[in-house]
């Protein structure tokens, strides 16, 4: 992966390599003005695809939270608009036989886990837990004794956005004392309540994905 990323990084004419990837995607390496906005061409997404879920602070006196500095974020770059890039141009026909290809994949694999699960929820749920390092879903998922991804699709069917983000949207909507044992408090609620919520959704999606396996057995038997 860090590979793919730093070589479509360097096309567009950028001298990464895999290291600079990892330390970039974990925090380690700051990116410059150019480099930032490049970076929808090299991940091949928009760039408010590519923010934390968490609060963003900028400087010590300035900070945001995700969807805040979503709405001041552009669309991705296109043709259209009047980008020009090796990634419009010459090799355009490579990345969309790549992308068809991906996208191929993520339909196969969608039908055989998620058969009733709306699409757009998966393909949030899945680009969610590959971006997303705080550990929400996971830590959920073990409470639950839950796959993390049919929590995480779980969660986007029901509320519309990531786990992380709802929690959020919950915990600031309380308001409130803001002492360390409080903000403990809100989010133990906040958790619980998510829990009880969530625990039917993973339900419906297990029973799905059961009918579809026993549909499917029962067709190649009678072959």
């Amino acid at each position: 992966m860090a590979a793919d990323v730093a070589d479509r990084a360097r096309r567009l004419g950028l001298s990464w390599d895999r290291s600079t990837v990892a330390r970039i995607e974990l925090g380690q390496r700051q990116v410059t003005a150019a480099e930032l906005l490049l970076l929808p061409l090299v991940y091949s997404t928009g760039l408010v695809n590519l923010l934390p879920d968490e609060d963003m602070r900028f400087t010590d006196e300035v900070s945001a939270p995700p969807d805040a500095v979503a709405r001041a974020l552009g669309k991705m770059p296109r043709e259209e608009d009047g980008w020009r890039a090796p990634w419009l141009d010459g090799t355009k026909q490579e990345w969309q036989a790549l992308f068809d290809h991906q996208l191929e994949q993520m339909k196969r694999w969608k039908a055989a886990h998620f058969p009733t699960a709306e699409d757009n929820a998966v393909l949030d749920a899945v680009t969610d837990l590959q971006q997303s390092s705080d550990g929400t879903v996971a830590k959920l998922a073990a409470r639950l004794g839950a796959d993390r991804y049919d929590v995480a699709v779980a969660a986007w069917q029901l509320y519309g956005q990531s786990l992380s983000a709802e929690r959020n949207h919950r915990e600031s909507k309380s308001g409130g004392d803001t002492s360390v044992r409080a903000r403990q408090a809100r989010r133990g609620h906040v958790t619980r309540q998510l829990i009880e919520e969530l625990r039917p959704a993973i339900a419906e999606l297990e029973k799905a994905r059961k009918t579809e396996t026993t549909k499917k057995g029962r067709s190649r038997g009678q072959r």
